[in-house]
């Protein structure tokens, strides 16, 4: 059982730090006033691949937690 609350906290963790990475990153891009829209869209594109890749993690520890 502590394997699978250290593979849940590794997952709120990493949840955490993708999070806090967007922040920081749109925040450094309001900071530079950037206003190139195609850089922009793809920075966009892959900050929601990491926040999905995330959530899946997440549930995935969720879920293996739960049959258990």
């Amino acid at each position: 059982m502590n394997s699978m609350n250290d593979y849940k906290n590794k997952a709120i963790i990493l949840h955490a730090e993708v999070y806090g990475w967007l922040y920081r990153a749109l925040d450094e891009m309001v900071k530079a006033e950037w206003h190139n829209d195609e850089l922009f869209k793809v920075w966009l594109g892959r900050a929601e691949f990491l926040v999905r890749q995330s959530k899946k993690l997440h549930a995935a520890c969720e879920n293996d937690y739960s049959k258990r």
